[in-house]
């Protein structure tokens, strides 16, 4: 029997490769204590464009299709912060046919990790590089862990009342 599965777009904002948190001079980030975001994100949403004032300073406009459904930020793995914006297409019953899931992201000045993913294609989108790597997978046969970035985006969208398949 198949199953129709969502189409989902991810764009993560991450520093340059090889980019360190001392070597981020942000200033949309947000000050933490003991480990709790302590301030709200600085990036908003206006009916379909999605602003960012800064690291990256950049303006998302999505079709009226998509519907605007929450934005969460946490902290991934206990070494970066992460800001997670949700805009989706999904029928009445709330199962998902599309997903933009932008998601932006910085490590915490604390810890010496840097960025050094690699990927085998990217796409220019503006002065943006993003990768363009292209993944099927049953998220109920391939769980994630539980505190990873996609496992929080799915609990996200559960809580919000949309499925990503059946």
């Amino acid at each position: 029997m198949w199953t129709t599965l969502p189409l989902m777009f991810a764009l993560a904002f991450l520093p340059p490769h090889g980019a360190s948190a001392a070597a981020q001079d942000d200033p949309n980030a947000r000050p933490y204590h003991r480990g709790i975001v302590a301030q709200l994100s600085r990036r908003t949403v206006k009916g379909r464009v999605l602003t960012s004032p800064a690291t990256p300073a950049a303006r998302i406009e999505f079709d009226k299709k998509f519907k605007y459904v929450g934005s969460q930020d946490f902290i991934l793995y206990g070494v970066a912060r992460a800001e997670q914006h949700f805009f989706v297409e999904a029928d009445e019953s709330g199962r998902v046919r599309r997903l933009y899931w932008v998601q932006f992201e910085g490590y915490l000045p604390d810890n010496t990790h840097t960025y050094d993913y690699e990927s085998a294609k990217t796409v220019r989108l503006g002065p943006f590089d993003f990768f363009a790597d292209l993944l099927a997978l049953n998220i109920k046969n391939n769980p994630s862990r539980p505190d990873s970035d996609g496992a929080r985006a799915q609990s996200f969208l559960e809580s919000k009342g949309f499925r990503m398949a059946g």
